[in-house]
């Protein structure tokens, strides 16, 4: 059933609230998130012909109400100087998302309605064009006349195709005037809007927005969006398997070597082959964390359910900090069993390199051979340069969990959507499509 428009059910936009702005001339109360600049070019020129007494503004000082487009940063200029020309100030009040106008004796109440999402071009009769002008020629904080914002005026009931958003009432109720400060007691009854707006806390909207700044969104060009219900990821452990752990031996000691040592050796040395630290309990606890919350699509990796990635991060972090506190718990062990496991390399060599010095270890100004002592010095220097390495990367154990989203084109895919059916058998579906809005490139706030 069409709507049909009433006196008291009615639409309210910026022409409805310049209307009735305009009418004012006992008393004026403005209650809002924010106002779009028109209006407070309006408003502030009213203030300064009805007086500080008579006018009443209170605003949301907060820079979400700008980011979601319920006003325009710059109308506070307009406003604040015609608070200090008339000696008052803005007043604020936290997490307000209702509109209240008190114009003489009638009343609107409305929600206001967010600008940034608009079509991307103006429907006749929006007034887009006159808040341009309006705005183009704020180009200062100054006040201006009242003949400079020429928007259009909504002085009848809104029309049949208009959406109502409010509901204009002929006689204020008296707990909205009181509330207000506009009931008998005056100010001494006010419960809203009793703080004032002060310069800093602009200075910090002005600061947040600039950070953070808003977007205007389209909503006649669209996009077709997709949501996945799962997502691949990888949970791996590094630096576990202590006895796998190899440091590269200095070339020149490899000669020295008998055969049985050099087979073993070759060109490396595994120095905690025989370590008594067990690290494979991290290992089974990843394994099992895995098991209960991944699943491997075939060709793939490994996906989990969205559903199920809460939960999921809890328990790798958890696994994270045990990680960490083992690691932290058996790191002087490690140190312990390198430093060993180097003096026996030590312990091996030096007999073979006094009766053998390599031919780098000779001097090339001298022709006598270096002293035990200059040899033996220099084995323990390489052999502390070959374990250098690996004395960083031991004993520092670590859990990696990595998301990748999955692609729109993989969903496209016959033998990839089969495959992760198979993996996910308990899931309906895999994915949902949806219909967004376009995000306008610039910022909301334009000069």
């Amino acid at each position: 059933m069409p709507y049909t428009a009433t006196q008291s059910m009615t639409t309210a936009d910026d022409a409805t609230l310049i209307e009735m702005i305009r009418s004012a001339r006992r008393r004026l109360v403005v209650l809002a998130p924010a106002l779009s600049t028109p209006v407070a070019i309006v408003l502030s020129n009213r203030w300064l012909e009805m007086g500080a007494d008579a006018v009443t503004v209170v605003l949301d000082m907060d820079a979400e109400v700008f980011r979601l487009g319920l006003g325009d940063f710059e109308s506070m200029a307009y406003l604040n100087a015609a608070a200090r020309n008339v000696g008052s100030l803005v007043g604020t009040q936290q997490g307000v998302r209702i509109g209240v106008v008190i114009s003489d004796e009638e009343t609107l109440i409305f929600a206001p309605q967010s600008k940034l999402i608009e079509a991307s071009a103006p429907a006749p009769g929006s007034g887009a064009g006159s808040s341009a002008s309006a705005g183009s020629s704020a180009g200062h904080a100054g006040v201006m006349t009242e003949s400079d914002p020429e928007l259009p005026r909504n002085d009848g009931p809104a029309a049949p195709s208009r959406k109502p958003n409010a509901i204009r009432l002929s006689v204020a109720p008296a707990d909205i005037e009181r509330d207000l400060g506009a009931g008998p007691d005056g100010a001494m009854g006010r419960t809203i809007g009793l703080d004032k707006a002060q310069t800093s806390t602009l200075r910090a909207v002005e600061a947040d927005l600039k950070i953070n700044p808003p977007k205007k969104f389209d909503v006649v060009h669209t996009l077709n969006v997709f949501n996945a219900f799962f997502e691949f990821v990888e949970l791996e452990i590094t630096g576990l398997y202590l006895d796998r752990r190899s440091i590269r031996l200095p070339d020149e000691l490899i000669p020295l070597a008998d055969k049985a040592m050099r087979d073993r050796l070759k060109t490396s040395f595994i120095p905690l082959m025989d370590t008594k630290i067990d690290t494979r309990w991290l290992d089974m606890t990843r394994q099992a964390l895995s098991l209960k919350y991944l699943r491997y699509i075939k060709g793939h990796g490994a996906v989990i359910r969205r559903a199920d990635k809460e939960a999921f991060d809890l328990e790798a972090a958890a696994l994270k900090k045990q990680a960490e506190d083992f690691s932290e718990k058996v790191g002087q062990s490690i140190t312990d069993e390198l430093t060993a496991a180097s003096k026996k390399l030590v312990a091996t060599f030096l007999p073979l390199v006094l009766a053998n010095p390599p031919q780098a270890w000779h001097s090339p100004f001298s022709a006598v051979p270096p002293k035990p002592d200059d040899i033996q010095n220099l084995l323990e220097s390489r052999l502390d340069r070959a374990f250098l390495p690996l004395r960083h990367k031991l004993g520092k154990i670590k859990v990696r969990v990595t998301f990748k989203a999955v692609t729109y084109e993989s969903l496209s895919d016959k033998d990839f959507v089969h495959a992760a059916r198979e993996a996910l058998p308990d899931m309906p579906a895999l994915h949902a499509e949806a219909t967004a809005a376009l995000a306008s490139p610039g910022h909301v706030f334009q000069a």
